[in-house]
């Protein structure tokens, strides 16, 4: 976590996290750029972004975007976009070796010299996405010079608009290795003097009469359409929804009511705080809150946008006994239905719902909950409204959503934990 303590993230700040799965650093950087911010987290393998996905949705984090690109296209798409960044790249991984029995296997098959070229690239393509002013972490899990040292030595020659800024003295941290004039303030971890796996880092400030863009020595080249990865078309943005009754505004009504059925007066009001720096988005049925700076996510791979709240159905307003339209014209299709997404629910606390049922950790509904069971609210902590037949309910560890529940008949929860995310015991 020493990177994203490092770059020292302020609210409002624009940042892309690089090369960030699964994650971790991630959500540290999404706790700290507020309300207007925006992280930007990038990662180019598949397998990996699912997991940096579930990472931020547990956090809760809702000023986010993910995507799945080359930091080349990106760089084509945001120059000068960002106000810090975070590169911690990928490397050899031999500051891994006490903890990790397989990292001796993949240094022996991806060693230095085949990490230094690919970091080398993704240090021009932060160049040129980071605003003159901005800061810029460089780090790895590896105690190779070449990776470390030699390589911040390299990018400085190559771009003299920028200087190696101090790091805090953290506990446990030692001086970079003194190669070259200011290297001294990187910092290196040594697993035989402090707690804690081999590792580099390196604060770099770009300065501010730097030009946008400007890349003395090093020119941007565009990759073609393979990858590391089997390249992924990108996803239009606004791709319409595909019952005509659904649109932005009509999906945007129907969260409304049903946000004025489940949400308390505390969490209207932090909705319509998340309103100002932000704008709805249908996308495959689907409805985002997106920030405002998502405009620049066409033509990218992009996998989260925003804060997912959930999709809105359609379905007749006319039915029988058997849950048929009693008539066939397209005229009784007309009742929109939301179905609240479990990222909706983390980013919220149990104050800003109407129902919640707070469970402590030791309470055996928490683990039944995680489960995947059906629940059974105690009769004596039922809202004093009434029980709530048919409305959904956070289920809490204290003051922290973990998901949604709908109530039933006679105190009874449907469980809606989400079926991968559930405990097998």
């Amino acid at each position: 976590m020493l990177p994203a303590e490092v770059l020292d993230v302020k609210p409002g700040d624009k940042v892309l996290d690089l090369c960030a799965a699964p994650g971790g650093k991630s959500t540290r950087l999404a706790a700290g750029v507020g309300s207007e911010g925006l992280l930007w987290a990038n990662e180019i393998h598949a397998d990996r972004v699912k997991a940096l996905l579930r990472n931020l949705e547990l956090s809760g984090a809702d000023r986010t975007i993910i995507t799945q690109e080359t930091p080349e296209r990106l760089a084509e798409k945001l120059p000068g976009f960002f106000d810090r960044i975070l590169v911690d790249a990928p490397c050899s991984g031999s500051g891994m070796f006490r903890r990790d029995p397989q990292a001796t296997a993949s240094w022996e098959r991806y060693g230095p010299a085949t990490c230094t070229p690919v970091q080398a690239d993704i240090l021009e393509a932060s160049d040129h996405m980071l605003r003159p002013g901005g800061y810029l972490v460089y780090s790895t899990c590896s105690f190779s010079v070449s990776e470390d040292e030699a390589m911040i030595e390299k990018f400085l020659e190559r771009h003299p608009h920028y200087e190696i800024t101090a790091i805090p003295p953290f506990a446990g941290l030692s001086p970079g290795l003194p190669l070259g004039a200011g290297l001294e303030k990187t910092v290196r971890i040594w697993p035989h003097m402090t707690r804690g796996d081999g590792h580099y880092c390196a604060l770099l400030h770009k300065k501010p009469d730097a030009e946008p863009g400007q890349r003395p020595g090093a020119e941007l080249v565009l990759p073609d359409d393979s990858f590391t990865t089997r390249r992924r078309k990108s996803k239009p943005l606004g791709k319409q929804a595909e019952h005509p009754l659904l649109d932005d505004v009509s999906a945007q009504l129907c969260f409304r009511d049903w946000a004025q059925a489940t949400l308390s007066d505390a969490g209207l009001s932090v909705l319509a705080a998340k309103e100002q720096t932000a704008f709805y988005r249908v996308h495959q049925d689907r409805l985002h809150l997106m920030p405002n700076q998502a405009a620049h996510l066409e033509g990218l791979h992009w996998v989260k946008t925003g804060l997912y709240l959930g999709q809105v159905h359609s379905r007749p307003a006319n039915r029988d006994k058997r849950g048929a339209p009693r008539m066939k014209d397209a005229r009784t299709i007309s009742t929109l239905v939301f179905e609240p997404a479990h990222a909706m629910a983390l980013a919220l606390t149990a104050d800003d719902f109407r129902y919640a049922l707070r469970l402590d950790a030791d309470d055996p509904l928490l683990q039944k909950y995680l489960r995947g069971e059906t629940l059974q609210w105690p009769q004596n902590s039922w809202p004093s409204t009434g029980w709530p037949e048919g409305a959904y309910v956070a289920i809490c560890l204290d003051r922290f959503p973990l998901g949604w529940a709908k109530a039933q008949n006679h105190g009874f929860l449907k469980n809606l934990y989400p079926p991968g995310w559930r405990k097998m015991t």
